[in-house]
């Protein structure tokens, strides 16, 4: 076989591995030798009926939150669907579900409605948290940084890389954790979270936020320092810059406690 008769068949094979319907698989006999108790498509179709377990197992793993509010079976359905439009293009199956949110979102059967499916819109939000904290793990973060301490001045801190921001129109952090528990939590109602996420020592923690911590995170991960950050927050919110520095450097303010969490690493200036 020449590298050419490789890629070809390669290519065949990847196709009707991910499309089973595909009338490429009537050629199986001309790729596949037929065994003493099987026809070249009873092969194959082994291969496929492994391959999507594969995937879909990977899937679910990626997904846990997700395929508990959907139940595994239609979780299942969406998965294969998914995955027939969006086929793997990568070695390695840690990008098997990159574009899942968005394939849910785009598919939505209400997405040309003014009125949306607030179960929908809890799928697709669902997804999106958890994807996030499935990639922020192997994310470059603060190993081998410099941790901030308390005694670090403000001019001198800046966000740690491994930080995911989030607003959600549900409780998606609540409703993940429970399921992690092996609880059996009940779909929830509408309540707007905002969330940081955040890795220290290759442990994910996940914080709650209120809206002048989250519109102040955004003003550091958007490359201003504290003191702008803090001014941004005052400006966007309306409130005196005052009470929003007071607030900050308060001792048992959010400063401290982020601190603990390995929010902040020293700069180097």
């Amino acid at each position: 076989m020449t590298v050419t008769d490789l890629d070809q068949f390669q290519s065949w094979m990847q196709k009707v591995l991910i499309n089973s319907s595909d009338t490429s698989v009537q050629t199986a006999g001309t790729k596949i030798a037929a065994s003493s108790r099987q026809s070249p498509q009873a092969r194959l179709a082994i291969y496929q009926r492994s391959y999507y377990a594969r995937l879909l197992k990977c899937m679910r793993e990626q997904f846990p939150a997700l395929c508990y509010a959907l139940g595994e079976r239609l979780f299942n359905d969406f998965s294969l669907e998914y995955l027939r439009k969006n086929p793997s293009q990568s070695y390695t199956l840690y990008e098997l579900g990159s574009r899942f949110p968005s394939y849910l979102a785009g598919s939505r059967p209400d997405k040309n409605s003014s009125v949306k499916e607030a179960w929908i819109t809890f799928m697709v939000e669902l997804a999106t948290f958890e994807r996030q904290l499935f990639v922020l793990f192997d994310e470059p973060g603060a190993e081998g940084m410099i941790s901030a301490s308390e005694e670090t001045d403000d001019q001198h801190l800046q966000l740690q890389p491994a930080i995911k921001l989030g607003h959600f129109s549900f409780p998606v952090m609540d409703f993940y954790q429970a399921v992690r528990r092996k609880e059996e939590p009940e779909l929830p109602p509408f309540q707007p979270v905002s969330l940081m996420m955040v890795r220290k020592n290759y442990q994910t923690h996940i914080l709650s936020l209120t809206k002048a911590h989250y519109v102040f995170l955004q003003a550091m991960q958007s490359g201003m320092d504290v003191s702008g950050a803090l001014q941004h927050t005052a400006i966007s919110l309306n409130l005196s810059l005052e009470r929003v520095t007071r607030s900050w450097q308060h001792r048992d303010g959010v400063r401290n406690r982020w601190l603990s969490f390995g929010v902040f690493v020293e700069l180097n200036i």
